[in-house]
C-alpha cells in the first residue's frame, strides 16, 4: 500500500513478518523468551507490536495489537 508516496506492508503482511521474525530469533538465541517488542508500521500512524511478555519464538496472531503512533490500540489506522 502507498500512503503519500511511502509503501507500507498489509496487515497481513506485517503480522506475517513479525511471526517470521520472532522464530528466526529464538532459532538463532537473539530473543530470550519474552523479553522486547517486535513492531512493524502499516501506515503514517499504525502498527503492529507484539503484546507485553509473548513469548518472540511462539508468537500467534492474536499475540499482536495494532496501535496508533502514540500506543492507542487501533485508533485512527486504517483497516486493510
Amino acid at each position: 500500500m502507498y500512503i503519500q508516496g511511502v509503501s507500507y506492508p498489509s496487515d497481513f503482511e506485517a503480522k506475517k513478518a513479525i511471526i517470521e521474525a520472532g522464530k528466526r530469533m529464538e532459532e538463532k538465541g537473539y530473543a530470550l523468551g519474552c523479553e522486547g517488542s517486535l513492531s512493524v508500521r502499516v501506515g503514517p500512524n499504525a502498527v503492529w507490536i507484539t503484546t507485553a511478555d509473548a513469548d518472540k519464538g511462539a508468537l500467534t496472531h492474536d499475540m499482536l495489537l495494532r496501535v496508533d503512533m502514540n500506543g492507542r490500540p487501533g485508533v485512527g489506522a486504517a483497516r486493510n
